[in-house]
């Protein structure tokens, strides 16, 4: 295994979030920053994202390891800094309803000059993905994590609609969320950034540095407890596992349906319920 310090410090950092909240006795986090979100058990909030981790890792099929033409190093850190920058961007400065626009300007132009410069340098051997019948691989580690997330006892309660608008509102807000997060996000943690960290420092710390610095982006936004430290671990406990989910299908299956699928869902899971009242 490849840095191999590096990679059981970062597996350290992961299992300290949850470790810490039960140690504390903080055994239920609101995982939304909606004021109208409810409090939900931590074992409800990361055993669906546990269970769906383990069948994406027992699944046997995988695809190789992006295979990098040369190192590449400034395009990596290009995106580490922008990952970093965000987060503090948004803790120092009254951004308010900019927050998509800053989102779009740092995730998506940074980004996409990050890979237009990677293009012309060609840094990456072209990914292998999965074809025809093989492309339904991450299907059972999303229905697993689905059936918990949404019909079993492990289901978050329901959102009072007294506290959110309209449905025209909300739809308008939704599908600002989509764009900005569950398709940005993905294309930008997972794609961009946890790509080539996994080509500079091997496959699992790639996914795993991914995976905290996804965690980190939503600390200014995400207050579960109103105090530093058991919010870092709330933000480890959640947002890192998710990130672990989906970074793990993304290493093994490389499939950009399924990844966005699963960001989509997660932040739609408390909104349904209000469509369907």
């Amino acid at each position: 295994m490849r840095n191999r310090p590096l990679t059981w410090a970062l597996i350290a950092l992961a299992a300290a979030g949850p470790l810490y909240l039960l140690a504390t006795g903080r055994t239920s986090i609101r995982t939304s920053s909606d004021e109208g979100a409810i409090p939900q058990s931590l074992a409800a909030a990361v055993l669906p994202l546990l269970a769906g981790l383990l069948i994406a890792w027992l699944i046997p099929v995988r695809t190789p390891a992006p295979v990098p033409a040369r190192r590449p190093d400034g395009e990596t850190w290009t995106l580490v800094a922008l990952a970093v920058a965000f987060p503090v961007l948004i803790a120092v400065f009254p951004i308010g309803y900019g927050y998509p626009l800053v989102k779009l300007a740092l995730f998506g132009g940074g980004a996409l000059l990050v890979a237009l410069i990677g293009r012309r340098r060609t840094p990456f051997a072209p990914l292998e993905r999965p074809r025809g019948w093989a492309a339904l691989w991450p299907v059972p580690a999303i229905a697993v994590w689905a059936l918990l997330e949404y019909v079993s006892p492990l289901r978050q309660p329901p959102l009072d609609p007294a506290d959110y608008p309209d449905l025209v509102t909300l739809t308008v807000i939704a599908l600002i969320t989509l764009v900005t997060a569950s398709i940005l996000e993905e294309l930008f943690y997972r794609v961009a950034l946890q790509t080539r960290l996994e080509a500079r420092f091997g496959r699992l710390p790639g996914l795993l540095m991914a995976s905290m610095l996804f965690a980190g982006m939503h600390l200014p936004s995400h207050h579960p407890f109103g105090s530093p430290l058991p919010d870092v671990a709330a933000a480890i406990a959640f947002q890192g596992l998710m990130g672990l989910f989906v970074g793990t299908l993304w290493t093994r299956f490389r499939s950009k349906t399924a990844i966005i699928a699963v960001h989509a869902a997660t932040n739609a899971v408390t909104l349904i319920p209000l469509y369907l009242n």
